[in-house]
């Protein structure tokens, strides 16, 4: 990821309908502590923060829960979202060991979410794509570590 052009891709677009925005990208530890304490430290208070990737291995023990008002292990979020239609859906999902199921809940708790304008939902992937015919051994990875072990190029 590339945030100071994300920020300034981020300024821009809003600039194009109006809206000024201060932007601070931070160093992933302190934004990670940022997000875990949440609101009841007053130095973020100044913040709305949100971070989310629906990446690979986010199952219901874990996609979502930047939504719920009560996260797992005590955790505040920082924007201050709740939603408790939201939670008891995650909540079944979360109990459920059909995957379809779980799925269309988690399909519902994304859209009651997106109708609520609980965020301001923005993507910027600058993520490694490999396509020249000559390179070999590439694996598309379902996070953002690629593997180069097996990667040649052939002349």
């Amino acid at each position: 990821m590339y945030p100071n052009a994300m920020v300034e891709k981020l300024q821009q677009d809003f600039a194009a309908v109006g809206v000024q925005l201060d932007l601070t990208p931070f160093e992933w530890g302190a934004f990670s502590t940022m997000a875990t304490q949440g609101l009841e430290n007053p130095e973020n208070a100044d913040y709305d923060l949100i971070w989310r990737s629906p990446g690979a291995g986010m199952l219901p023990t874990y996609f979502g829960r930047d939504w719920l008002c009560d996260r797992p292990g005590n955790l505040k979020h920082i924007f201050g979202y709740c939603n408790p239609e939201v939670d008891r859906t995650y909540a079944e999902a979360a109990a459920t060991f059909d995957a379809d199921q779980s799925n269309q809940l988690l399909s519902r708790v994304e859209r009651m979410v997106t109708e609520d304008a609980a965020a301001l939902f923005w993507m910027h992937d600058q993520n490694l794509r490999v396509l020249a015919p000559n390179v070999h051994g590439y694996v598309h990875p379902k996070s953002w570590y690629v593997d180069f072990q097996n990667i040649w190029v052939e002349e």
